[in-house]
């Protein structure tokens, strides 16, 4: 879903990685034949889950929808996972700046500054009342949310995610392990809802 949402609204591999390689510390660097190969691979799995007719109808939906409802669609059912909008800041080393720091950059650094618990759900009232200049009232934690017993029953405890989690040269990033689960989890997902922002190339 991710990558049919970027793909749709014209972000090709090069356009991809240039952002994640701007804005994250990633080593090595992400490359443009990796990138081509996951997206191409992930909306080949998009297909099987959902059937041949997904990816041309999920890609005219998102070329033409707002942000607001093409980050709806990127939950298939009110049980997915929300993401936390603080966990962003996961190995970010710079936010985007000048035309391309929208709304969006705005609220990832008002939710890590101020510890705002808004999630990819409900973010949208942070950013209508940062855009009003009103003081932002703050949601319940996603933590204090009873987890739906299915996803709670999968759910990894810490000592697994702390194998997720490899140091290299300082820096934390995620283990070969994790990267299969990650889709679920959430971990370094930035790239899912940065195109609010970011230039359309």
């Amino acid at each position: 879903m991710v990558s049919l949402r970027l793909y749709a609204r014209s972000w090709g591999p090069a356009s991809i990685v240039q952002a994640l390689n701007d804005h994250r510390l990633i080593e090595p660097p992400y490359l443009r034949n990796t990138c081509s190969v996951k997206c191409t691979t992930a909306m080949k799995s998009g297909k099987k889950i959902f059937g041949e007719n997904w990816e041309n109808e999920f890609r005219a939906v998102f070329a033409g929808a707002d942000d607001g409802k093409a980050t709806d669609l990127m939950r298939t059912n009110e049980n997915s996972v929300d993401y936390d909008v603080r966990a962003l800041s996961t190995n970010l080393k710079g936010f985007p700046a000048g035309e391309d720091a929208g709304i969006f950059t705005h609220c990832v650094k008002y939710c890590i500054e101020n510890n705002a618990p808004y999630t990819m759900s409900n973010v949208h009232q942070l950013a209508m009342s940062l855009q009003n200049g009103m003081v932002p009232q703050h949601p319940a934690s996603p933590c204090d949310v009873v987890t739906p017993t299915h996803l709670r029953a999968e759910a990894p405890d810490d000592e697994d995610i702390k194998s997720y989690f490899v140091k290299d040269g300082g820096v934390e990033t995620l283990s070969p392990a994790a990267d299969k689960t990650s889709y679920l989890y959430g971990f370094g997902a930035y790239g899912s809802s940065t195109d609010l922002d970011a230039p359309q190339k």
